[in-house]
């Protein structure tokens, strides 16, 4: 797993693309918060809504990940209160 993602903790997110349990690394400054998902890849993934943690969130991109078998979700939890138990 990569620095940022091992840094933060498994989650339970919810994309169009995928539903499941993933490594989900500490909110940054400016609310986003890279993804790592068990899928090889991920094709129509941009501008999808979704959740992590419960918490709403915008995907931004979708890349490979540097760890094989992943794939590297970039999103930015949407504005609002974000419930810091739950949330990286």
């Amino acid at each position: 797993m990569t620095d940022d993602i091992a840094a933060g903790g498994r989650f339970e997110v919810a994309f169009s693309f995928f539903t499941g349990p993933a490594g989900v690394s500490p909110m940054a400054e400016d609310r986003t918060t890279i993804v790592a998902i068990r899928k090889p890849s991920v094709r129509g993934a941009y501008d999808a809504a979704g959740t992590v943690a419960g918490q709403p969130v915008e995907v931004l991109g979708v890349s490979k990940s540097p760890v094989e078998g992943y794939t590297r979700v970039t999103a930015r939890y949407l504005d609002g209160v974000i419930n810091s138990q739950s949330a990286p």
